[in-house]
């Protein structure tokens, strides 16, 4: 049985990344890209026959990567190149926050989609381009720059959709700010409490519509 918080996800997040994942049966091959280290288990929970391949820029700690099937560490610098050399194609690849950090978001983008089945999906969230005007929070990213991470300006989302057709894939969904009712109802009352806190909360991403969301299908 899920956890109660990624039941929730699941119905209250109906286009977020475990909605995404239940999409394909019991048993999918999937390729994390940039999953940390809680990821794994949470995936495998999920989907406990899938097939996990996770990727990262930092050694999984020993508990997280017992959860994967393969886990591969990556140089910052090159990885855009450690996606293009992994010898699997894959039903999902995951890229969950992870283009802005990338060095080279487009080479990434290119490794990443090249790894999708023909037949299978991808599956993209990143901060709006929009976040950059939102305010700053002491706690949690709510302004692109509050976290020293991010990388140049956020991800272009209109270029990452022709992107990706010209790749042969085929948009199945696209929001630019996501913001899904019940939880944007919630994060607008709740909001409040955490803007005295200085605080990024509970659905404080989907009131401001943080997150832009991209599943597409490979078809060619």
């Amino acid at each position: 049985m899920l956890p109660v918080s990624r039941l929730a996800s699941f119905f209250l997040r109906r286009k977020g990344k475990w909605s995404f994942l239940r999409r394909f049966g019991k048993n999918p091959s999937i390729l994390d890209i940039g999953c940390g280290n809680q990821s794994p288990e949470k995936t495998k929970i999920q989907l406990p026959d899938s097939y996990y391949c996770g990727l990262d820029v930092s050694e999984a700690r020993p508990e997280y990567l017992n959860f994967a099937d393969r886990y591969i560490q990556c140089q910052p610098k090159s990885f855009s190149e450690c996606i293009a050399s992994i010898d699997e194609e894959f039903d999902v690849v995951i890229s969950s926050h992870n283009l802005e950090h990338c060095f080279d978001r487009w080479s990434t983008l290119e490794s990443m989609a090249d790894r999708v089945k023909s037949g299978g999906s991808i599956y993209l969230a990143f901060p709006a381009e929009i976040s950059v005007n939102f305010p700053s929070r002491g706690s949690g990213c709510l302004n692109y720059y509050d976290n020293a991470e991010h990388l140049d300006s956020p991800p272009d989302f209109s270029k990452i959709i022709d992107f990706l057709k010209e790749k042969g894939f085929e948009i199945t969904f696209s929001c630019r700010q996501y913001r899904p009712t019940i939880p944007w109802t919630i994060g607008l009352v709740a909001d409040r409490l955490h803007r005295y806190f200085n605080r990024v909360g509970m659905f404080t991403w989907e009131f401001f519509g943080f997150e832009s969301i991209i599943w597409a299908k490979k078809i060619q």
